[in-house]
């Protein structure tokens, strides 16, 4: 059912993933960047880029370069853009199976658990 997004998350570098801020000087970041151009053979820098209130862009996300910078690009903008969606329907998904194991189906109730921990997961870590 989703064989092109199976595939870019195996490319794509795995997790967990944490959120990390570089305290340093100008220089050794402005460093750190030229690294990270080089590794894609000195052409391409890799970000995450949206909206912002102002009217212009604001870059939400720097994903690295090297091999896997384009496919982590990717990665992060679909679950940025359609996590929300994603959510409500894990949600959705949990409610069906609800009234299923109501009904009788005790395969349900353990998807619904097995949702219900994600989600429950997803929420602790957004509190992090």
């Amino acid at each position: 059912m989703t064989p092109n997004l199976t595939k870019l998350f195996a490319e794509a570098t795995p997790g967990p993933f944490t959120d990390y801020i570089m305290s340093t000087s100008l220089g050794e970041i402005g460093q750190y960047v030229q690294d990270c151009v080089n590794a894609s053979g000195g052409t391409e820098f890799y970000f995450i880029s949206g909206p912002h209130p102002d009217g212009g862009c604001a870059d939400v996300a720097h994903v690295g370069n090297g091999p896997r910078g384009k496919v982590n690009a990717r990665k992060l903008a679909i679950l940025a853009n359609h996590g929300q969606a994603m959510i409500e329907a894990l949600e959705h998904a949990r409610l069906l199976l609800v009234d299923a194991a109501n009904q009788g189906d005790p395969a349900s109730a353990h998807h619904a658990l097995d949702i219900e921990q994600l989600l429950a997961h997803l929420e602790q870590e957004a509190q992090s």
